[in-house]
């Protein structure tokens, strides 16, 4: 930041709720984003009743306001999702944009084009002409540029991945030794978006043919659906579904899986694979969203179409039968984290951004 604009502030958007895109606005705090940008998070969406949630939007809309009216404002960048997400942060865009101000416009959401190719067509122009608004459109992936040029011709368009911290002691897979089961982590909402309802029956079906495969669902959601399937398909004793966990308990999870799943119908580019990948854990994944920019099939792990209970199930058994392919696709996974999605790579192009609209 120059010194000509040393006391204003970025003013950074996003919601309080547990998942990735927090994840993403975390890890800007943790390596210095906000100390060398002087940033200001602005909670616009919260975890919890409809008055808790209305409260925290019209609290962050009033923060935004008096910001903006007292001249305290270098420029404002927005972390949108799909759904409401995108039109209420579109709406605090637009008044930044109305004082003057460069507008970042981040998309996280595998949901987005969904939701918005599915709108009439006044609403898909509405929200193209809202994108073009806006001074740069960030976007995870190729896929999701090519989305928003098709509704949005003339946004400005940058497309700059997410972003993991390499932990320093990632173990190096091991070959999976006979006797020994195949333990499988599941991070993220539970839910029938994420494949969880895929996967279980996918374990259920490997287990029946004498596998010793176990799965291990972590996170908040439809937990108890999730459990309830498991007790119906006999697998309970197998499919452990613990909840929302984070720190150390997340960390021992990591240390101790063999292969991360996450056979997602609607992706943007997830976090937790990223996690995974920097953990030398190879990946079963969806072939959505920016996931193919993140693993090639064979290499990093294995990708199967969304929704496709026998390609889970096809790559569980593959895994299982060449146990020789863990260590393999572990060390790939960690080395393509490594020269694409750590922080060294990734956070310079986002500060690049930032020198740009802090000269406007």
């Amino acid at each position: 930041m120059t010194a000509t604009h040393k006391n204003k502030r970025v003013l950074m958007l996003c919601t309080a709720a547990r998942g990735g895109m927090r994840a993403v606005v975390e890890a800007y705090a943790r390596d210095g984003l906000f100390e060398r940008w002087n940033v200001l998070l602005i909670a616009t969406h919260v975890e919890g009743s409809l008055a808790r949630r209305l409260g925290a939007i019209v609290l962050a809309m009033t923060r935004f306001l008096f910001l903006n009216l007292s001249g305290q404002v270098l420029f404002a960048h927005i972390h949108a999702a799909a759904g409401g997400s995108f039109w209420r942060k579109s709406i605090f865009g637009l008044v930044a944009r109305l004082f003057g101000h460069s507008v970042i416009f981040h998309l996280h959401s595998g949901h987005i084009s969904g939701h918005i190719d599915r709108l009439p067509l006044v609403g898909q122009r509405i929200a193209g002409w809202v994108l073009s608004k806006f001074s740069c459109v960030v976007v995870l992936s190729e896929v999701w540029r090519t989305f928003v040029l098709r509704i949005a011709p003339s946004a400005k368009v940058a497309v700059i991945p997410n972003y993991v911290l390499l932990p320093t002691t990632a173990p190096v897979t091991r070959p999976l030794r006979e006797g020994r089961a195949l333990n499988l982590l599941f991070l993220g909402f539970v839910g029938s978006n994420k494949g969880v309802f895929e996967l279980i029956p996918a374990i259920a079906r490997a287990r029946s043919t004498g596998i010793d495969v176990r799965l291990t669902i972590a996170g908040h959601g439809e937990v108890e659906k999730a459990k309830r399937m498991a007790m119906d398909l006999d697998v309970a004793e197998a499919v452990s579904v613990i909840g929302w966990i984070d720190g150390e308990r997340k960390l021992e999870l990591l240390r101790s899986a063999d292969v991360y799943v996450l056979p997602s119908r609607n992706e943007g580019m997830p976090v937790s694979i990223l996690e995974a990948m920097s953990w030398s854990i190879p990946v079963v994944a969806s072939r959505v969203g920016g996931i193919p920019e993140m693993i090639d099939s064979g290499v990093e792990g294995l990708l199967v179409e969304p929704g496709d209970i026998d390609g889970i199930l096809d790559a569980i058994l593959r895994l299982a039968a060449d146990r020789e392919l863990l260590p393999r696709m572990g060390r790939a996974a960690r080395k393509r984290v490594e020269s694409e999605f750590s922080k060294d790579v990734v956070l310079p192009k986002m500060e690049a951004i930032y020198e740009k609209f802090s000269r406007t």
